[in-house]
């Protein structure tokens, strides 16, 4: 004998015997939509509550070390000229400042002892940028994404010059 299937009273059921969500939408690909809308939601949070936004709260003026720059190039260090890093395809700033020294190195004589030498003809040159940056907890961020940090290398790009160099100071203005 059979037993007479029980079915709801009315109102509207949640799945149906296909498997539908209210009779329209699949139970997976509800559970698909629903994990598509955290991840979006949390990669927002992500690059908003942590401060890692395009968006700047102050300026920064680093320094710019060159080394073994050919004297006859310093006048293609200008002010105003905006520059970029050609390795990483971000722009970090303007020169707003421009002074070279002798270029000088140990070279080491034959009785072991070692002088400092100048090297003619070459220079080592400072160049001091200002950008946009906002601060971290961790660090000094110019246009939101470029990290910048005392010691690393720079492959300055400008519309005159391309050449690397140290960043040899920091610092933020507000």
């Amino acid at each position: 004998m059979r037993r007479p299937e029980h079915k709801p009273e009315g109102g509207l059921k949640m799945l149906d015997e296909r498997g539908k969500l209210f009779g329209k939408l699949n139970i997976i690909d509800a559970l698909v939509i629903l994990l598509l809308v955290g991840l979006v939601a949390a990669v927002g949070y992500r690059f908003t509550a942590s401060g890692m936004t395009r968006t700047a709260d102050a300026r920064v003026r680093y320094t710019l070390m060159i080394e073994g720059v050919r004297d006859f190039t310093l006048e293609y260090y200008q002010i105003g000229l905006r520059c970029h890093d050609e390795r990483k395809h971000e722009y970090i700033g303007d020169i707003v400042g421009v002074r070279s020294e002798p270029f000088i190195i140990p070279l080491p004589l034959s009785d072991g002892t070692v002088v400092m030498s100048e090297r003619p003809g070459l220079l080592r040159i400072f160049v001091d940028i200002e950008a946009d940056a906002r601060e971290t907890a961790s660090s000094i961020l110019i246009n939101g994404v470029y990290d910048l940090k005392v010691g690393s290398k720079v492959k300055l790009n400008t519309k005159f010059i391309d050449v690397e160099g140290v960043i040899s100071a920091a610092e933020m203005i507000y």
